[in-house]
């Protein structure tokens, strides 16, 4: 629901509107720094900390 245009991609400025966790960790979790994360990349960052899905 976070990604507002459907793409597939979340950016930071989605993030920070929908899913307030993951833009806390984002350049952690765009570790290829291209200015968005997909869904697997959120899990497996979530996976790498411990969190419950």
């Amino acid at each position: 629901m976070a990604d507002k245009n459907g793409d597939g991609k979340l950016t930071l400025d989605e993030a920070k509107l929908g899913m307030p966790r993951v833009a806390k960790h984002f350049d952690q979790i765009d570790k290829d720094k291209k200015g968005y994360v997909t869904l697997d990349e959120v899990k497996d960052a979530a996976a790498a900390a411990g969190v419950a899905r």
